[in-house]
């Protein structure tokens, strides 16, 4: 049988399935074109993470890398408490971050600096892998690595719509980040999310 399959359990707790077909297989895999990260999307995404502090999260992603914004909502932690926040966040020299939390009657805001560009995914670097099954859907399987950092990127989209699935992040000291899209949703986002309203911005606390 020329088709192989690999399976393989990452410390996430997630199974993949790859295959890989050989060029004498019944059926033959045509590599895809390179994938298209849109400029603008909505997504529900859930986050986990490996070796690192961050707890496993759903969140509702807006993205608007034209304007360089972005914004998340979801329930986080802040002094033991699970609280809904919301985080916008802007890039660019003037480039800022607003945490917003809700506790009962009570908003609470920080703020700081944000100078790094919103983050886009270069899929230039990425080599395709093959298939790989992720929560039984078939997906296209991109990896890169970035020879500076020794961060290694896993991309996955689907085979079929060529949504984002989900996309794995490896740091240097194998702290692992995966994000996994539950809905997307590409288009233009409505300015006013990634806004600030100015009475809670008024009372905003700058962090250092």
């Amino acid at each position: 049988d020329c088709t192989r399959m690999t399976l393989f359990v990452p410390k996430m707790l997630k199974l993949a399935v790859t295959l890989a077909l050989c060029v004498a297989a019944v059926v033959a895999q045509t590599p895809p074109s390179k994938p298209v990260w849109p400029n603008a999307f909505s997504a529900t995404v859930f986050m986990q993470s490996v070796n690192t502090t961050i707890p496993p999260r759903f969140t509702r992603w807006f993205y608007d890398k034209t304007n360089e914004r972005e914004r998340f909502d979801g329930l986080d932690f802040w002094r033991g408490e699970q609280l809904f926040t919301t985080v916008i966040r802007t890039g660019g020299a003037q480039g800022m971050e607003y945490q917003i939390i809700y506790h009962q009657d009570e908003t609470i805001c920080f703020s700081q600096a944000n100078k790094s560009p919103i983050y886009k995914p270069d899929f230039n670097l990425f080599n395709y892998v093959g298939y790989t099954l992720i929560d039984y859907t078939v997906t296209n399987h991109w990896v890169a690595t970035n020879r500076t950092t020794n961060w290694f990127f896993q991309y996955y989209e689907s085979q079929k719509t060529r949504e984002p699935v989900e996309y794995d992040v490896l740091d240097q000291h194998r702290n692992e980040v995966t994000y996994h899209f539950y809905e997307f949703d590409a288009g233009a986002q409505d300015s006013s999310l990634f806004t600030v309203a100015p009475l809670i911005r008024a009372v905003c606390n700058p962090r250092a």
